[in-house]
């Protein structure tokens, strides 16, 4: 028979997208932008290997590969170590400069920058019309102060974004050091803009509840009955948790009809029928 859909399991979901988002963040982040600068083939199983080892030392190994066209030789490998880690070094920080901590940086700089231009030349317009000296001389000095507050943006700036450079190599290292395994998930990602994303509707589909069999489909058709029995006596007013004590009990495992019922609770809720 065919599944009937009951609901998506959507605690499920999010447990499943919070265990594996990680190697999908260092994959994108740092994997596949590195195996581009190399010219390692981007796919999933070399995506895989790359995440389930030390990520730095791999990368310098297929240097010196591709530098020696042959087997790494531990003569060769040692002759080519330095030359190597350069090379890698090099690509790692070419990487985070074209990342989205040093773009957003270079954003939020930029545009303060610009406002700054935008006021120094709102006041040169300013003190070109305006007629007392002391006017002038007022608005030349706000032009200077302005001129200052740049100076020091343009320090700031360089500082912050050397700071970012060092805190993404820490974080590069960190993500180098974990290990990852994207098997059991392989059929739930997907390459979609040149970055290993989540299939949606194949995760929906994994966590989803199905009654497939005739006996789970009668008892989710009772299930919606009870629940529209259980709306006409209550009226759309089950706001309270105890509500349903109103008019029930539980003894021995079974539900009963409350013996404690008020008259006022069936005069409130005759109001429904």
């Amino acid at each position: 028979m065919e599944k009937v859909f009951i609901n998506r399991n959507e605690w499920a979901e999010s447990r499943f997208y919070t265990k594996h988002a990680n190697a999908l963040s260092i994959a994108n982040v740092w994997i596949i932008p590195l195996m581009q600068k190399f010219g390692v083939a981007v796919n999933f199983n070399s995506i895989n290997d790359y995440l389930g080892a030390n990520t730095r030392d791999l990368f310098i190994d297929e240097i010196i590969r591709s530098r020696v066209k042959g087997v790494l030789w531990p003569a060769e490998m040692k002759r080519h170590q330095a030359e190597a880690e350069n090379t890698f070094d090099k690509a790692l920080l070419e990487v985070i400069e074209s990342g989205d901590r040093i773009k957003n940086h270079k954003a939020e700089y930029d545009k303060a920058r610009q406002d700054y231009e935008d006021k120094k030349r709102e006041l040169a317009e300013q003190r070109e019309n305006a007629f007392a000296q002391a006017r002038k001389d007022e608005i030349t000095r706000e032009i200077s102060s302005i001129s200052e507050y740049v100076a020091r943006l343009d320090i700031n700036e360089a500082e912050s974004r050397r700071e970012i450079i060092e805190d993404e190599k820490r974080a590069f290292q960190q993500a180098a050091e974990e290990a990852h395994n994207l098997e059991p998930i392989r059929d739930y990602i997907k390459f979609e803009g040149g970055k290993i994303e989540f299939d949606e509707q194949k995760v929906i589909a994994k966590f989803a509840v199905y009654a497939d069999n005739k006996k789970e489909v009668k008892l989710y058709e009772k299930v919606k009955q009870l629940a529209a029995l259980i709306n006409e006596v209550y009226g759309g007013q089950f706001g309270v948790p105890t509500a349903f004590y109103h008019f029930f009990s539980v003894r021995d495992g079974r539900v009963i009809i409350s013996p404690e019922i008020k008259k006022e609770i069936l005069e409130k809720y005759a109001k429904n029928m």
